[in-house]
């Protein structure tokens, strides 16, 4: 009898030996899995922030504008339960500035401000004469870079207006395709309309008269589901101001 209950004291023994085995393993792999997060390297649950753009951005948890990139429009949309930074942050996000220019203190349409609210700034498509000046500068598929010749010149033909008619205030909004959730596209387009603000101010353009404000995908131009249509939609358009 007492032989049985020795063995059997042995075999209870092993068993919580065992238990505490599994249970440590487990908690070092979930270990080791939180430290990759941390770390930068991560799974689909979390993304990175990889400019100083999208950390100066309302910090949003929802997947962006193309997050279906190569799944169709259609492909499933997950939310991740934190924003890890990147390992590095690139030198510039934008071709105009490694770090975004401060807003001006008064808004347009606020008490004390002489500038009115965007519903007096006028679209350049209504001023013939500003039409080509103030064209439309597209963006690739889920970026704010201003990195092609052509663009990065007619950002300079703007800047050098407004130099030149230091009385005129503009406008810059910022537009994305209707991919994603509303919430990243509003923070992507924030950094596009940024993006060309940081260019004029390097250009020389008094800050205090550059204003941006972001639709997200709330104004497409075109409708439909195919690139053509999305890559209209993904724009910076303007809006001006002449103080009398």
């Amino acid at each position: 009898m007492e032989i049985s209950m020795r063995f059997l004291s042995l075999i209870a023994l092993i068993c919580i030996s065992g238990l505490c085995s599994c249970q440590s393993k487990k908690s070092t792999a979930d270990g080791a899995n939180g430290s990759q997060s941390l770390g930068g390297k991560h799974g689909g649950e979390s993304r990175q922030i990889k400019s100083p753009e999208e950390f100066n951005a309302p910090l949003f948890t929802d997947a962006d504008e193309e997050n279906s990139a190569g799944k169709g429009l259609n492909a499933p949309v997950q939310d991740s339960d934190f924003i890890a930074f990147a390992d590095e942050l690139p030198a510039a996000h934008s071709s105009a500035a490694n770090t975004p220019t401060p807003q001006a203190n008064n808004a347009p349409g606020e008490a004390g401000s002489a500038i009115p609210s965007i519903e007096a700034f006028i679209d350049v498509d209504d001023r013939p004469d500003l039409r080509t000046t103030f064209a439309i500068i597209p963006f690739a598929y889920n970026s704010s870079l201003i990195k092609d010749g052509k663009l990065l010149d007619r950002v300079s033909r703007m800047a050098t207006y407004l130099k030149n008619h230091p009385r005129t205030y503009l406008f810059i909004e910022g537009h994305c395709d209707d991919r994603g959730s509303s919430a990243y596209n509003f923070a992507l387009g924030a950094n596009r309309a940024n993006a060309v603000r940081d260019f004029l101010v390097k250009e020389g353009v008094d800050p205090t008269h550059i204003f941006t404000i972001s639709y997200g995908k709330e104004r497409p131009l075109a409708i439909g589901a195919n690139e053509e249509v999305w890559s209209i939609n993904r724009r910076c358009q303007f809006r001006i101001y002449e103080l009398k």
